[in-house]
């Protein structure tokens, strides 16, 4: 039966774990009072295709001293994840406008629309950054700026070529 006054429950270790304090908190692996809010710059991290991606000099994930390891919390992985997200997005963006100016000497930005089947003022929404490219146009850009007069010519040649017809495929005895 409770009582008419309840008291508060003390939070339990379990509980500790998600509320990030000021104060150190005890680490699972090592068990040590030693956890708390430390800056990683110096730590990469790789994230979908990219395989690192360094950390904002000042953003700062529970750490333990003492194990070397990093606690994260459910907030700590949700504002990390944020985090490379937008990294990540921004790493794209400039990749994909670095390709689209190297491949802009050698031709226009529309006829590249139309060698790789995109929609007319597509890749100028990408560079002016409305729009946000897809990895695999950002590889293809990537491989065809390398070498742009070499592939560019290439793809011209592939997309102006005839088609040729589908030989027929020779059947077995069952005359599938």
């Amino acid at each position: 039966m409770m009582n008419s006054v309840q008291t508060r429950r003390q939070p339990t270790l379990q509980h500790q774990n998600y509320i990030m304090t000021k104060e150190p908190r005890r680490c699972p692996s090592c068990r040590t009072y030693t956890v708390t809010e430390q800056v990683v710059s110096t730590q990469g991290f790789a994230y979908r295709n990219l395989a690192h991606i360094l950390l904002p000099a000042d953003f700062t994930l529970p750490h333990c001293a003492t194990c070397d390891r990093l606690q994260l919390t459910p907030q700590a992985k949700a504002r990390l994840a944020q985090l490379l997200q937008l990294l990540y997005q921004t790493e794209i963006q400039q990749r994909a406008r670095a390709a689209i100016d190297r491949l802009n000497q050698v031709t226009t930005q529309h006829r590249i629309e139309q060698l790789l089947g995109l929609s007319q003022g597509y890749l100028s929404r990408i560079r002016a950054g409305q729009r946000q490219p897809s990895e695999e146009l950002v590889s293809h850009l990537t491989l065809l700026a390398r070498q742009p007069d070499k592939y560019v010519r290439l793809l011209e040649r592939f997309w102006t070529r005839p088609c040729r017809p589908l030989k027929r495929m020779p059947t077995d005895s069952t005359g599938l």
